[in-house]
């Protein structure tokens, strides 16, 4: 399958199984992964000796704000996607050998760094744990309302998207 086949028959699917919950939202982790690191927000997992760098951005949740992504010439491969009001993109570039995957889709982020030959399960394994994230509004409209938002965005934005 191409990637782009991957990501649209992922996202149509109806995913109600999840294992891990979380502060506001919940996701279904596949069972070759391991969560490596909890930070609220901010998730490292691992699978196949590959770490994984998971970010859910609630406050674009909360806000519902929309998607800004830069594309480059020199992407090995760049789709955007979207599946009703939820909208994604998957860019992936080449770093000496191996390659970049940054999966972005339901207000939350995949990062992986991989070699060509991982690059369809890397791909197939984050598009199958971001289209399953449900998020808990009640829960995350409280925590927004009583924590600093610009502390909460701060939190975010550390974590390096390149």
């Amino acid at each position: 399958m191409t990637f782009r086949e991957i990501i649209d028959e992922s996202i149509q699917e109806e995913k109600s199984f999840v294992n891990i919950n979380n502060k506001g939202y919940k996701y279904h982790l596949p069972s070759e992964f391991t969560v490596v690191e909890d930070n609220d927000y901010i998730q490292k997992l691992s699978s196949k000796t590959r770490t994984y760098y998971m970010t859910i951005d609630i406050v674009s949740y909360y806000y519902k704000n929309r998607l800004e992504t830069k594309h480059s010439l020199d992407d090995y491969e760049y789709y955007t996607f979207d599946n009703g009001n939820k909208q994604g993109y998957l860019k992936i570039t080449k770093n000496n050998k191996n390659f970049v995957v940054e999966l972005c889709y339901n207000y939350a982020i995949i990062e992986v760094e991989v070699e060509e030959s991982e690059l369809r399960y890397a791909v197939s394994r984050a598009i199958s744990i971001l289209s399953s994230i449900q998020y808990n509004d009640l829960v995350i409209k409280n925590y927004i309302e009583d924590n600093d938002i610009e502390n909460i965005s701060a939190l975010i934005n550390e974590f390096s998207y390149n």
